[in-house]
């Protein structure tokens, strides 16, 4: 809905969508170690216990799940392809990207060397480090923000927006 509206609204040109892939995945079954916050795999105890012949516990089993996974497939690439694309035709005199995807490391140095481009991070976590350089790097005046919730309810397009109404509770 929202980017209906933003589209209709007139202020985009162009919106690129990727698509999602589903498959069925398979990886040992892990916990979040809770002082590194790594995975840690999970292993025979209680309440789940493998045994042997021998009724005796077998501690360093390992468990092995299938889920499904979903997979964002071409966003990146795309984004990084408009981009790039932008800059180097000298279509765009500042650039800002939102997101948090280390993927989009290199494009993002690359468009630094030529216009001042900004990084939103719209998730709750820390930027991706790759994503990180300096203000003053190629030709200078980039910025880095931290998008944070308030944001979303501070800039809202209005309602209804090129015809779109927001559903109730937005």
């Amino acid at each position: 809905m929202y980017l209906k509206a933003l589209q209709k609204s007139g202020n985009v040109t162009w919106i690129e969508y990727g698509n999602y892939v589903a498959h069925i995945k398979r990886a040992y079954l892990a916990t979040e170690d809770p002082k590194t916050r790594r995975p840690q795999i999970a292993t025979s105890q209680w309440p789940i216990m493998v045994k042997n012949d021998h009724d005796e516990p077998v501690r360093q089993a390992r468990f092995m799940v299938s889920y499904l996974g979903l997979e964002e497939k071409g966003s990146d690439v795309n984004l990084a392809t408009h981009l790039l694309s932008d800059v180097l035709q000298g279509k765009v005199d500042a650039a800002v990207v939102v997101s948090n995807d280390s993927d989009l490391a290199l494009p993002l140095r690359q468009a630094r060397e030529h216009v001042p481009t900004a990084t939103i991070n719209p998730q709750p976590t820390r930027t991706a480090g790759k994503l990180r350089g300096r203000p003053d790097d190629g030709v200078g005046n980039h910025w880095w923000w931290q998008l944070h919730q308030s944001a979303y309810y501070e800039h809202q397009l209005s309602n209804p927006c090129g015809g779109q109404r927001k559903p109730a509770g937005w």
